[in-house]
């Protein structure tokens, strides 16, 4: 644990993994269509979707994403563990700013 940051045991594992290797900044458009998928699987797990009434109509329409990925404010590329030698990482900006602070709950 580093501050009020923890990582699941399996992470550094996972993480390595030549099948999960993938960098999504990379390809932003599948990133956000794996994103949507993921998000409507996770709103209707336990329910019947024929079951529950469409509220589309009363939704507003999305206005966007965040321009480009970034890290946040105080960190640099030397803290990102890149675990995959065939796939690069890409390079980030850092949002300038003091460190983000996360309290301890």
């Amino acid at each position: 644990m580093i501050g009020t940051q923890s990582r699941i045991p399996s992470h550094p594992i996972t993480a390595r993994l030549i099948r999960a290797c993938f960098v999504a900044t990379a390809d932003r458009a599948n990133m956000l269509q794996k994103f949507e998928q993921t998000v409507l699987k996770l709103s209707l797990l336990g329910f019947d979707q024929s079951t529950l009434t469409d509220c589309s109509d009363v939704i507003p329409v999305a206005t966007g994403t965040v321009a480009d990925p970034f890290l946040p404010a105080g960190m640099t590329m030397d803290d990102i563990e890149a675990s995959c030698d065939s796939t690069p990482f890409p390079s980030l900006s850092a949002v300038p700013g003091p460190v983000t602070s996360i309290p301890a709950v």
